[in-house]
């Protein structure tokens, strides 16, 4: 049954006065009813307002139960998320990470994996150590070269930079004697060319000579 009282119960606890301070104001207003001995009507009003006061804190409590439960689960997703690895994790968290693996090194000639000796090692300087063979010696001096001027021409050879990484340096230095020229010997120089003036000038001394004999 609504009444009068029941409304203001209804407001009061929408304007938030908890059930306790309105159970009490009730128990107040039914100790002044009895003492002012109102009527039973007014006493079975309060009774029912006190009725509708515990079953609307019966959904008060329900509610702030189901707003308990929301707040809990809320939060357990919130967590879930947060947990969750991003794009650069696993998906997997019992994955074991393997580094990645470094790039292999190209294979070395005739199969061997540890460093070449540096006679056969590319390069563009002759090494220091490396030392014609008889075969490389036979060759110069076929081109026309003396011992020491092979010598020299190895020492120029030491001494230059290649274009290109070499690595068979016999076969380099066999066509480094082979473009190279051998110094002219004097024997083999040619004698000076005659000109026109030097032959006009013979003549001229030779008729001197005829002259002065005469």
């Amino acid at each position: 049954m609504k009444t009068p009282v029941t409304d203001a119960v209804f407001a009061l606890m929408e304007l938030g006065v908890t059930g306790e301070a309105l159970r009490a104001a009730l128990e107040r207003i039914e100790t002044a009813a009895y003492e002012s001995r109102f009527d039973l009507d007014q006493a079975v009003v309060i009774a029912t307002a006190r009725e509708d006061l515990a079953h609307l804190e019966a959904k008060v409590e329900a509610r702030k139960e189901r707003d308990r439960a929301y707040q809990a689960k809320r939060r357990e997703s919130l967590e879930i998320v947060r947990r969750r690895p991003t794009s650069s994790e696993s998906d997997d968290p019992l994955e074991t990470k393997v580094p990645p693996t470094p790039p292999s090194k190209p294979s070395e000639p005739n199969g061997s994996s540890g460093k070449l000796p540096a006679r056969v090692r590319a390069s563009r300087r002759c090494p220091a150590d490396w030392r014609p063979t008889s075969d490389d010696l036979a060759v110069g001096a076929a081109e026309g070269f003396s011992p020491g001027e092979i010598e020299r021409e190895l020492a120029k050879f030491r001494d230059h930079t290649f274009g290109t990484p070499k690595s068979d340096w016999s076969a380099t230095f066999r066509n480094w004697l082979r473009n190279a020229k051998p110094p002219r010997k004097a024997h083999d120089r040619p004698d000076r060319i005659q000109t026109p003036r030097d032959d006009r000038i013979g003549r001229m001394l030779a008729g001197a000579v005829a002259a002065a004999d005469g």
